[in-house]
C-alpha cells in the first residue's frame, strides 16, 4: 500500500539506496513510475506493507515501510532488493556499490569511492565541515536528523589527524 513519503511515521524502517551517479529527468519519472507500483504492490506473507519512497539530491531512493502497520519480512526485503537492482540495470545505474562514499562539498554530491577518501581528505579537498551522507541509518526520523553529518562526527574523522599533521 503506498502513502505519500511525507506521510510516514516518523518511526518507520528504512533502506537507503546510492546511484552511482546522478538521476537524468527522465530516469527520475522512471523510477517515480515504478517505485509507485512496486509500493502500491509489496506484501510480506501475502499482507501490504504500507510503504513509500523518496528521491532526495537526484542521487538517493529511500524506501520506508511502517512496520506498525506490518513488519517486512526477510523475503520482502529480499523482492525489494532485486527490484532496485533490476530497475538499476535497466537504467544503467548502480544502486548498491557501498563502496562509493557520498559528501556535500561547495553545495554540490561528490561521490568518491572509498579508497580515495583519505587522500581527498589529506589533500583538504574535502574538509572537516563538509557534510557525509550516512546511509546506516534505520529511520525515517534519522533520516531527517542524522543523514547527512560533517565530516568530523563521522567514520571519516580519522583521516582529519592524518590531514592536520601533513599540513
Amino acid at each position: 500500500m503506498f502513502i505519500p513519503f511525507n506521510e510516514i511515521n516518523p518511526e518507520a524502517r528504512i533502506w537507503i539506496y546510492q546511484a552511482d551517479r546522478q538521476l537524468q529527468p527522465s530516469e527520475k519519472l522512471l523510477i517515480q513510475e515504478s517505485m509507485t507500483k512496486f509500493c502500491s504492490s509489496w506484501q510480506a506473507h501475502n499482507k501490504s506493507l504500507k510503504s513509500s519512497f523518496s528521491i532526495a539530491y537526484d542521487q538517493f531512493l529511500t524506501i520506508a515501510v511502517e512496520e506498525d502497520f506490518h513488519n517486512a519480512s526477510g523475503c520482502s526485503i529480499d523482492n525489494s532488493v532485486h527490484y532496485i537492482t533490476a530497475m538499476g540495470q535497466k537504467l544503467n545505474i548502480d544502486f548498491l556499490n557501498r563502496s562509493l562514499i557520498a559528501f556535500i562539498v561547495d553545495d554540490k554530491v561528490q561521490i568518491v569511492p572509498l579508497p580515495k577518501v583519505k587522500k581527498k581528505i589529506v589533500d583538504g579537498e574535502i574538509k572537516s565541515d563538509d557534510l557525509i551522507f550516512n546511509n546506516n541509518i534505520l529511520t525515517k526520523k534519522e533520516l531527517e536528523t542524522s543523514w547527512l553529518i560533517p565530516v568530523k562526527q563521522s567514520w571519516a574523522r580519522k583521516y582529519l589527524d592524518t590531514a592536520e599533521v601533513q599540513q
